[in-house]
């Protein structure tokens, strides 16, 4: 037993003695076993060295958060941890990990997921896999296949519909502006298809004379209650825009206006790093009343982007490059249903070839 009790001055405290790969570990002053108990799964990480105690998940979730934290941006530990808390740990916590067995998936999917999307499904599979195969160290059974624990895709599930704007109803929506802000906030939105967070980000410094520079993201979303520069989504999303005219006419019109606040960001309020989506989507509803434009979401800018370069015919390659996909098989999976127009394509190109041959 690693974890032993002793009494200091009438106090119970607790001490960690154990050997791993030849060394002998040996920590005192614990003021609970608890807090022993995680110390010692602290040192069973990464040593190769599977757990000789029977640990309870729970005393785990620490050390495991902790680790995440490291290995993932600031944005996904805090998605994965609320997905975590929500639909994985209350299921698992109170189970000592070497009795989970095959079984124990089984009856998780059945219990946690059934009336889950695909989707949602998809995700939660992910996370459960990354947290069980932690728990590899400290007791879980090998016959236990964590890489079963995935949803078969279902070719019947429903296809998620985005909405976008055309170029005729844009315009129409950006000639309701009476911000110098705001023009340039939904130019840059609808032509280079700026995620919100690299939208905020943008610094004067990345408006060159020639092109537009993406080097970050804005969010908020990291429940330190506070905005926090992060990099971007991914390598591919760090990406080079040529200037378009537009663009430089409306930065030009915005930073000699009494809307522009002096700072590295170029949509500084002058308190925090930058506005938030708050003021953004506020606008976007008393233009699309005064227009009478359909509402979209923020979101749909970038959707409306995409869905214009492949109507008027860039490759998927293409699109990706513009909009930072990590692949042009995100730009397929995300935007091909959007575009029926394509297939007519097809069709009236099989009906050309018939055609041709039924007048010879």
């Amino acid at each position: 037993m690693p974890v032993y009790k002793y009494k200091r001055q009438d106090k119970v405290f607790f001490y960690v003695k154990l050997s791993i790969n030849g060394i002998q570990y040996c920590k005192r002053g614990f003021a609970s076993k608890k807090e022993a108990i995680i110390y010692e799964a602290s040192l069973l990480q990464g040593s190769h060295k599977k757990a000789t105690k029977h640990f309870i998940v729970k005393d785990i979730i620490g050390i495991y958060e902790s680790d995440l934290k490291k290995r993932v941006k600031i944005t996904t530990f805090i998605q994965n941890r609320n997905v975590l808390r929500n639909h994985i740990y209350p299921y698992f916590e109170n189970i000592v990990i070497d009795k989970i067995v095959p079984i124990t998936l089984q009856m998780f999917y059945e219990q946690t997921l059934n009336n889950k999307t695909y989707r949602d499904k998809k995700k939660i599979f992910m996370i459960a896999r990354d947290f069980l195969n932690f728990l590899k160290d400290y007791g879980l059974n090998d016959d236990v296949n964590i890489n079963k624990l995935k949803e078969p895709y279902n070719s019947s599930a429903k296809i998620t519909n985005y909405n976008y704007y055309t170029r005729e109803e844009f315009e129409k929506f950006l000639s309701a502006s009476y911000s110098k802000r705001y023009t340039l906030i939904f130019l840059l939105l609808f032509n280079y298809g700026l995620r919100i967070g690299e939208l905020l980000a943008l610094k004067h410094s990345d408006f060159k004379k020639d092109k537009l520079l993406v080097r970050a993201s804005i969010t908020s979303k990291t429940g330190i209650g506070h905005q926090l520069e992060i990099s971007t989504k991914n390598a591919s999303s760090t990406r080079t825009y040529p200037m378009l005219e537009s663009i430089r006419i409306a930065y030009g019109e915005y930073i000699k206006s009494d809307e522009y606040h002096p700072s590295n960001y170029v949509f500084s309020n002058g308190k925090s790093l930058t506005i938030g989506e708050t003021p953004i989507r506020s606008m976007q509803k008393r233009m699309e009343q005064i227009s009478g434009v359909k509402h979209i979401k923020l979101h749909e800018f970038r959707h409306s982007c995409a869905t214009e370069l492949i109507n008027y015919g860039f490759t998927p390659e293409q699109v990706a490059a513009w909009l930072g996909h990590k692949s042009s098989v995100t730009t397929l999976n995300t935007y091909f249903h959007l575009f029926p127009s394509k297939k007519q394509e097809i069709a009236n190109y099989y009906n050309n070839i018939s055609n041709t041959k039924s007048v010879k």
